[in-house]
């Protein structure tokens, strides 16, 4: 079962001024799916949801004074096998020109990021070089919590990482913030600083200073 609540922003604005394309990568049951679904119609499963091939949701948010369209793939591990199903061709197409890459993790398995690292490791390439992002789930369970922040946040400056994002789809934590936070890394590379959002600080927004133009170091692969 669903709880859903309306979500009051408008989400098929047909105009704007930047397109943000990320995908979402984690081992089953991470909370990954859990996490955009929250994100992108206010609704939690209840339940355990799979995600079987590849589908994507989009959003709109206003950042920096201008409207930005946010385009999210999400992926099983055995996407390979479900090729035809939720756009085929065409979605893993656009998933290989994701600027960034949000890799999810559930705080209350010990061995999360061992999974994260293997997802590192067995990575494609991408058309472009996109930012990497660890992000926690299911931190409301605090009592049942198997991996410190401060481990993940050295795990993620040792594998080159933008950002340590802690979130929970169930409460909320952090869930519009994460990847508004994604799209100002986006949108300001290169990434000079590392950024941290932890459960205590709910809803906080990063401040990243823009470099001067000329300076983006992403781009297609040579």
């Amino acid at each position: 079962m669903f709880r859903a609540k309306k979500k009051t922003q408008n989400t098929n604005t047909s105009t704007y001024d930047q397109l943000v394309s990320m995908r979402m990568m984690g081992e089953p049951q991470s909370g990954k799916s859990s996490l955009l679904l929250k994100y992108a119609e206010d609704v939690f499963p209840e339940s355990y949801l799979s995600t079987i091939g590849l589908y994507f949701k989009t959003q709109t948010e206003r950042l920096d004074n201008q409207t930005v369209k946010i385009q999210v793939y999400d992926q099983t591990e055995n996407q390979d096998r479900f090729s035809s199903i939720g756009g085929g061709s065409d979605l893993e197409s656009n998933k290989l020109r994701a600027r960034a890459v949000l890799f999810t993790f559930d705080i209350t398995d010990p061995q999360a990021l061992n999974k994260v690292e293997q997802l590192l490791k067995n990575e494609r390439a991408f058309i472009f070089n996109p930012i990497k992002i660890l992000v926690a789930t299911k931190v409301d369970k605090k009592t049942d919590r198997a991996i410190s922040a401060q481990a993940a946040e050295e795990f993620a400056k040792t594998h080159d990482m933008a950002a340590y994002i802690e979130t929970s789809a169930k409460s909320g934590i952090n869930v519009t913030a994460a990847f508004r936070a994604v799209c100002k890394l986006v949108m300001q590379q290169p990434v000079k600083q590392f950024i941290i959002i932890r459960a205590e600080e709910p809803g906080k927004e990063i401040i990243i200073k823009p470099v001067s133009e000329g300076t983006h170091t992403s781009g297609p692969k040579r």
